[in-house]
């Protein structure tokens, strides 16, 4: 039997979607297949045992998220490993996000089989607005990605897919737009937007607990700092139980929680 090892990171749930998905029709093509979310991931494990390896995550501004980057450094290097990439998006295209991504783990050593994206509803009412997670557009979405996983499957087996987004042209556009939401606007324009409402319950720290990259503090009974490290993964926002946290203007946008998406406790 061959075996799989995906890891994957979802701020509110689409990437997971994505990630069980191809663990559940790998199975019918005699793979065994293990899931880890990245937020999880302290040290990553020796691959060896391992015939291929799949990475997913979210788009922010057309390129990966920095905590994704991080977990892709701290990989071993391994000769010609099979692997494969998805990723997902509130748009039609992920621009050189999925030709980035495939060039790092090439300096690890991966063959890349295949390196796609799939378009899901937007979680993004940090800057524009998401969509109602059980509209009939949602639906949709889910499940034209459910077809494409079967035909990615089929692909990876068949060794013969592509990199979407492989050109310099493309590559240097996410560079451009990565360049500008981690330099510039994410630690100097964005962190002091985040704020709680009123709603705020004076014992729940789940926004702290469930921070991908620690950038949460509940500090009072209705104060919680939000600091310069956020990655925009709009976890905070969309996961709060109660609506407390808002964006700027964001009392009145909708939340978007993919059904069935429970965000990891990490501390």
């Amino acid at each position: 039997m061959n075996s799989c090892f995906i890891f994957y990171f979802s701020g509110t749930g689409n990437t997971e979607f994505i990630a069980k998905k191809f663990q559940e029709y790998l199975r019918t093509k005699n793979y065994a297949v293990a899931l880890q979310a990245i937020d999880l991931v302290r040290n990553p494990q020796n691959l060896d045992g391992y015939s291929l390896i799949g990475i997913g995550f979210p788009i922010y501004a057309w390129n990966l998220p920095i905590n994704v980057r991080r977990l892709i450094n701290k990989l071993p290097k391994i000769i010609n490993k099979d692997a494969f990439i998805f990723v997902t998006m509130g748009g039609p295209t992920s621009l050189g996000a999925l030709g980035i991504t495939a060039d790092l783990l090439k300096k690890k050593g991966f063959k890349i089989l295949s390196a796609v994206g799939f378009e899901m509803p937007s979680n993004d009412n940090i800057l524009f607005d998401t969509d109602d997670p059980y509209s009939e557009r949602s639906k949709q979405l889910r499940q034209a990605a459910v077809e494409r996983v079967k035909k990615i499957v089929d692909v990876i087996q068949s060794g013969k897919g592509k990199i979407h987004g492989n050109s310099i042209f493309m590559k240097f556009l996410s560079w451009l737009t990565g360049f500008w939401i981690n330099k510039i606007y994410r630690p100097y324009f964005h962190y002091h937007k985040f704020y709680v409402d009123e709603k705020c319950l004076p014992e729940c720290r789940m926004c702290e607990e469930f921070c991908p990259v620690n950038n949460i503090k509940k500090v009072d009974i209705q104060k919680v700092i939000f600091d310069r490290t956020c990655i925009l993964c709009a976890r905070c926002i969309n996961c709060c139980p109660v609506q407390a946290i808002q964006y700027g203007k964001s009392q009145k946008k909708q939340r978007f929680k993919d059904p069935g998406y429970q965000p990891p406790i990490l501390r």
